[in-house]
């Protein structure tokens, strides 16, 4: 193989921080699992369950590997499941809630967003329409 750029920037299994290359998940073997898994079920299956259609990003093991390769990489097909991000997240406890922006355009904290009632902003809802 000639050397060029991007293989010495970037060789096979290199790497390090959040871009760390080596590892079964970007194992060729997995990677193949992978793709024939989200090929046979490209949609979500815990949302097909509630009714909803959301497209898989994800192929989750349904039975914990614990870091072992050959539990990681001999799992059957229908051990592993098609999962949307959210629903991944939630299967390991990672669930972040969605952030709220308000009016001005920065995100609020929980339960901190005030209640607008429909109609007009200059119309009191106490005012009976009498004077004071």
């Amino acid at each position: 193989m000639r050397p060029n750029s991007l293989t010495d920037l970037h060789p096979k299994g290199g790497g390090r921080g959040r871009h760390f290359r080596r590892g079964p998940y970007n194992h060729r073997r997995w990677r193949r699992i992978r793709r024939r898994k989200l090929a046979q079920s490209p949609l979500c299956e815990v949302c097909l369950g509630e009714g909803r259609v959301h497209l898989a990003e994800v192929v989750h093991h349904r039975i914990e590997h614990e870091g072992d390769r050959t539990k990681f990489f001999l799992v059957g097909i229908n051990d592993l499941q098609s999962l949307c991000r959210r629903h991944h997240e939630m299967a390991h406890g990672r669930v972040v809630e969605p952030v709220q922006i308000g009016a001005d355009g920065w995100p609020v904290e929980q339960g901190s967003i005030p209640t607008v009632k429909p109609g007009k902003p200059w119309e009191d809802d106490d005012d009976d329409g009498e004077g004071e």
